[in-house]
């Protein structure tokens, strides 16, 4: 499983601030990096040589896929003629129509071309916030009839969770097993639970209870207020996750459905609450116009949500998960409640309709189907096949459009025998918000690497003050045999959902074997945190992404810690830190990469005291493994420090292949206080 949280912090151009490093700055690696002279070029150009390639330019095309349904004999044999297109109030002359149905009866048996139909990908999204307990638990039962019903012939699926951490529990795959038991992980997984929604009515019943039994009016106004700020800051938090997710989706074929499961999702979310107030207390109370204002306001994380979808062709089949029950208010307003109010409440009602208004608004804008009443699973997955059994494809130029906004279309078919279904808008995606989205994707659920080029996040402790690590943090990638590569690297320090340090930079060399180092020294507190690094090359257009989880001890916890162990060795590359530039360095290795036998190997690590303890302490290392290495005894009182950094050094050429480990014990008195170790490879490359 794959978690992130919220959002991580992203690079300057995601940001709106322009490039991530002014770019003339970063070239200069292309000559100081390489370890040898920089061929020279001869004075004397050569006349240029014909060749056999040829260049040729290609039309970037707007698609719109649309569902036509009626007599098969007529579905079938539709044609440009039968077809009218209007987008941006603008009927268009020119587009193109392509088919992709299966063969009706009357066209007997299928060819191998007409067989072989465009997959479908599917999405099942638990947006579990907005998912009542009984919602969850019927939304699994749904969700395993379909992966069943769904997931064959080619079809895949993937399954993500948002709750306290947005999660991809299982990525993309045709295998149904292994969605199943993803289904089953995440039933049981109690972090992708969430009670939010569930307690909806607690929080009404308490707006009403206020009403009912003091005589100030503004005192339940104030507390509807709260509500409805906390529903708009979880909505919008969903809604921009949600929005992450689907960048995810960019780079597959087009036949994307995104099967949603929810109960209370409301592009609207807390104006329930006004209800509960007359027009008279609206006009004299300021405090309620706000809310419709915030209220209103939150529809751009819904807006963005749609136009991801429809510049991606991906359709939405919403279900409320809780099928045919309905919201009530356990509580009633009495009729002293009612005289200050000024009105009848019914937030029941309204919350209700909110939640299946934006549901079904899901569905339409992006042409797919919405399950409000308990349909089953039998019935969801009959509407979702037949939607992608014939499907008529609309190309048009897209040039003199504008790009990134949404545009209203218009599709008639000129036949009144049969029924079109597509979504009410489309967006014309622009290459650097495209890019910005699989970068956001990244960052927050992890990029889809068909290669792993090796990037890596690494940790380098150094010291211990103030409450707080001191580390070296290194983003890095290797030498990956594309000319001229550039890359743009970025990382952040995540604790607690909250971005605590970032770094960015783009850093390119004209060397094939050029390891590319980003370095940063960031202060990092005990306690879980999350690296999360992404790496863009732009001439080849490759997204990485690395998410590294750590948990570094509390000194204070026990008399004394022995702090995380990292793992160097020298190489020459570009290193980049605070703007300055070296072509050799340490490089830290992670808990899977292998050190080279024929280069010096480092250990580094710390050794912290409790503010009480006191005394001379003795740190013992040893090295477990198919090499003897002797390490100098260490003895130590740390008066005014809190921790000492320790550094053992492995010659090179002392190693041979084969697993080892490292361990660290410190002991005072005779007794061991804590201990340490560390495992790798070594392994001996060819020269």
């Amino acid at each position: 499983m794959r978690s992130a949280p919220y959002i991580a912090a992203l690079p300057a151009r995601l940001r709106g601030a322009g490039p991530l490093v002014a770019r003339s700055a970063w070239l200069f690696l292309a000559a100081v990096v390489a370890a040898g002279p920089v061929a020279a070029q001869a004075d004397d150009q050569e006349a240029p040589r014909r060749t056999e390639l040829v260049e040729e330019a290609a039309t970037r095309l707007a698609q719109l896929d649309v569902t036509v349904t009626g007599p098969p004999d007529v579905v079938s044999g539709l044609g440009r003629a039968d077809f009218e297109l209007k987008v941006h109030y603008r009927w268009l002359e020119e587009f193109e129509v392509d088919r992709h149905c299966a063969p009706s009866e009357a066209e007997g048996v299928p060819t191998r071309q007409e067989a072989q139909r465009p997959s479908v990908s599917y999405l099942f999204y638990f947006d579990q916030p907005h998912l009542t307990l009984p919602g969850r638990a019927r939304a699994m039962d749904i969700a395993r009839e379909l992966v069943i019903r769904l997931v064959a012939d080619g079809d895949r699926a993937m399954i993500v969770s948002n709750a306290g951490r947005l999660a991809v529990i299982e990525e993309l795959t045709d295998d149904p097993q292994r969605l199943l038991e993803a289904i089953e992980r995440l039933e049981n997984d109690r972090a992708q639970w969430d009670s939010y929604a569930t307690e909806e009515e607690a929080r009404v019943a308490r707006v009403t209870d206020i009403l009912n039994r003091e005589d100030n009016v503004h005192r339940a106004v104030g507390m509807a207020r709260s509500y409805q700020r906390e529903e708009h800051a979880r909505t919008d938090k969903s809604l921009r996750r949600l929005h992450i997710t689907l960048a995810r989706l960019s780079e597959l074929d087009s036949r994307k459905a995104v099967v949603y499961f929810a109960d209370a999702l409301r592009q609207n979310p807390g104006e329930h609450y006004v209800s509960f107030f007359g027009s008279r207390v609206q006009q004299s109370t300021s405090a309620l116009s706000d809310m419709t204002t915030q209220a209103f306001a939150a529809g751009v994380a819904f807006d963005q949500v749609l136009n991801e979808a429809t510049a991606q062709g991906i359709r939405f089949y919403p279900v409320y998960a809780q099928g045919l029950v309905t919201p009530y208010d356990r509580e009633r307003v009495d009729s002293a409640g009612l005289a200050r109010a000024g009105t009848v409440p019914s937030s029941s009602r309204v919350r209700l309709r909110d939640a299946q208004r934006t549901l079904a608004s899901m569905a339409s804008e992006t042409g797919g189907h919405v399950f409000l009443r308990g349909e089953g699973p039998a019935k969801i997955a009959e509407n979702i096949v037949e939607d992608f059994s014939c499907v008529y494809t609309l190309s048009f130029d897209p040039a003199g459009f504008p790009e990134d906004d949404p545009l209203r279309v218009v599709v008639r078919a000129l036949r009144e025998d049969v029924h079109l279904e597509t979504r009410g808008r489309i967006v014309i995606q622009s290459e650097s918000a495209r890019l910005a989205a699989r970068l956001l994707s990244a960052f927050t659920v992890g990029a889809v690497n068909d290669v792993d080029f090796g990037l890596r996040a690494n940790l380098v402790p150094t010291a211990f003050e103030r409450g707080a690590y001191a580390a070296l943090l290194q983003i890095s990638v290797p030498g990956t045999g594309i000319p001229n590569a550039s890359w743009e690297l970025g990382a952040s320090l995540i604790g607690r959902d909250k971005v605590l340090d970032e770094v960015s930079g783009t850093l390119a060399s004209d060397r094939l074997d050029v390891p590319l180092v980003l370095e940063r020294e960031i202060e990092i507190r005990p306690g879980p945190h999350e690296i999360v690094a992404v790496a863009h090359e732009s001439s080849l257009g490759f997204v990485l992404s690395e998410h590294l989880q750590v948990s570094w001890p509390d000194p204070n916890d026990r008399p004394v810690t022995c702090g995380p162990l990292a793992l160097l060795q020298p190489t020459a590359g570009a290193f980049v830190r605070a703007g300055n530039i070296r072509i050799t360095g340490s490089l830290a290795r992670s808990a899977t990469e292998p050190v080279t036998t024929g280069l010096p190997t480092a250990l580094m690590g710390l050794v912290c005291r409790n503010r009480r303890h006191k005394g001379v302490l003795r740190v013992e290392r040893a090295l477990v493994g198919d090499t003897a290495v002797e390490f100098p005894l260490l003895q130590f009182e740390l008066a005014g420090e809190r921790c000492a950094q320790i550094r053992d050094l492995i010659p090179a050429g002392s190693l041979r292949p084969g697993q080892y480990r490292y361990v660290m014990r410190v002991l005072h008195d005779g007794a061991m206080l804590h201990e340490v170790a560390r495992d790798f490879i070594a392994i001996a490359l060819e020269p």
